[in-house]
């Protein structure tokens, strides 16, 4: 089962990763559309991820 410490960890990795993705989108998509559905596919998966360390899916 996850700790604290992993659910946290995991959580700000995640965190790190969708702000990533806002940056980079920022610098090389144009069309506002485009740059917000891959900002949001991205944060889905991130929370998707975070969703399975909970579940104890992965560690």
């Amino acid at each position: 089962a996850p700790t604290f410490q992993d659910l946290w960890e995991v959580s700000q990795a995640a965190g790190r990763l969708t702000s990533q993705a806002c940056t980079i989108s920022a610098r090389h998509l144009q069309d506002g559309i485009t740059r917000s559905i891959f900002n949001r596919e991205v944060a889905y998966y991130a929370r998707s991820i975070v969703g399975d360390v909970k579940q104890g899916k992965k560690l």
